[in-house]
């Protein structure tokens, strides 16, 4: 084969660390053969351009993940990591058909697994594995409570262990706070768009859910001091940094408002920080205007892994233990072992490195996104891993969505989100992470981009 020559077009950050991408990335894609070899320190770095050192701190970086083996005298050669089987695989290929932007995932790079990997395999070596495939205490783990501590505290949340509930994600999280806090036919508020997870749970628990007018600060004080007014209102669930699905980051000033109503009215507030928690330059939570009244959630599927299902409710003390009898009455305990990888990653410092990761992944996308959509309007954040995307006035959400479906693109409309019939606006959420990597959720785009510069009408379908 070639010589291989990593392509670093595009790529932000360190060098050492886009060449270690551009390998892992051609490792995945196959284009990189398990047992090949790639180029000596300075070959590569004489042709990059880079110094010798850059090129040997990339390589150190690939042995550390697993994925280069370095052998004294013959070279640097790809390691394997992949497991026989393939059944993933093979369903993935039948869906690749479709471009799905409706799902938000996070922005996926191959540097993620090896750090995942080498946690899984810490946890099969540990001479304690017994104590985490069985039964927890009721409180869970003291090491996992402090690993969640020091994980929280890392994105600015100041919390004691005691005040911390471990769940098996922020979905659970929410579910186990509504049960705790909430009787049958309580009424629950939140944004007139919000996550649809909530009008589930809502459902399940018989609470009576209501959606608050919003303008692009996110949910309006006089709409949440009306309602309280007008009824007896017992929690108020809402995701003020980068906003599921508008990406609205609502401002300080506006969080000490809705805060200062919370108390006023003694209402709880469910803060779902899942897009923002370890974000730069974004508001206090919420959580430190009102901490006697503010359940404080996230987790670790944006920042971390999805699969990993770890996630955390900060409450204030009188109502920890509530919420956590609600933890071991819905599913008795997050799992053990996945909470144990949290800490393993947490601790080796590898958990730091995976949302550095995500962020230039997401960042890189966002900047893929504004070149393909330039010149129409829609809303985000450099590290979002959606936008909300206003579509021309000629197009409504309905319309659009099921000719980008005919055409190969799957996303959501306003219609998925809304609380109240008026809340729904000609927009579609473009999920950006879900794609596999950048060239799918260009093409994706793509298409989009030539749908927005037609017109209802202008399509036509032989079947």
């Amino acid at each position: 084969m070639a010589i291989w020559t990593p392509d670093l077009n595009g790529r932000s950050g360190p060098r050492y660390r886009a060449i270690a991408e551009a390998f892992a990335e051609d490792v995945a894609s196959g284009q990189l053969a398990p047992g090949a070899r790639v180029p000596a320190h300075r070959e590569l770095a004489d042709r990059l351009g880079v110094t010798a050192g850059t090129v040997s701190r990339a390589y150190a970086e690939l042995q550390r993940l697993g994925l280069l083996d370095g052998q004294i005298g013959r070279g640097s050669f790809v390691r394997s990591n992949r497991s026989p089987g393939g059944h993933l695989a093979d369903a993935d290929a039948q869906r690749r058909g479709i471009v799905d932007l409706s799902l938000n995932y996070p922005p996926s790079s191959p540097l993620e697994v090896a750090p995942v990997a080498n946690a899984f395999a810490a946890l099969a070596r540990d001479p304690d594995l017994a104590e985490f495939i069985g039964y927890p205490p009721e409180e869970g783990h003291a090491t996992h409570l402090e690993a969640a501590r020091i994980w929280l505290a890392r994105g600015g949340i100041d919390a004691r262990g005691e005040c911390i509930v471990l769940t098996a994600g922020v979905q659970h999280a929410l579910a186990a706070t509504l049960a705790a806090i909430c009787e049958p036919h309580d009424t629950v508020l939140a944004d007139a768009l919000s996550y649809p997870g909530i009008q589930g749970l809502a459902i399940m628990q018989h609470l009576q859910l209501r959606g608050l007018a919003m303008d692009d600060s996110g949910v309006l004080p006089d709409a949440f001091e009306a309602a309280c007014r007008a009824r007896r209102v017992r929690a108020l669930y809402t995701i003020p940094s980068l906003h599921n699905p508008t990406c609205i980051t609502m401002p300080e000033e506006r969080r000490r408002e809705i805060a200062a109503i919370a108390r006023r009215h003694d209402v709880l507030v469910i803060e779902d920080d899942i897009y923002g928690f370890m974000l730069p330059d974004l508001p206090q939570p919420i959580l430190y205007s009102a901490p006697e009244n503010t359940i404080y959630i996230t987790g670790t599927s944006k920042n971390l892994a999805p699969g990993l299902r770890v996630g955390f409710a900060v409450s204030p003390p009188r109502l920890t233990a509530r919420i956590t009898a609600m933890v071991r009455a819905t599913m008795w305990m997050p799992a053990p072992p996945m909470v144990e990888t949290f800490r393993h990653l947490v601790d080796s410092g590898d958990a730091a490195r995976l949302v550095a990761t995500r962020h230039a992944e997401a960042e890189a996308r966002q900047r893929l996104a504004a070149s393909v959509l330039e010149g129409f309007e829609y809303r985000s954040h450099r590290y979002a891993p959606h936008l909300w995307l206003r579509l021309p006035d000629a197009w409504s959400g309905r319309n659009f969505s099921n000719e980008a479906r005919l055409r190969g693109v799957s996303v959501l409309t306003s219609e998925a989100f809304a609380l109240r019939p008026d809340a729904a606006t000609d927009h579609v959420r473009l999920c950006i992470g879900q794609p596999r990597d950048r060239k799918v959720l260009e093409r994706g785009l793509g298409i989009l981009c030539g749908l927005l510069h037609e017109k209802p009408g202008q399509q036509w379908h032989y079947f």
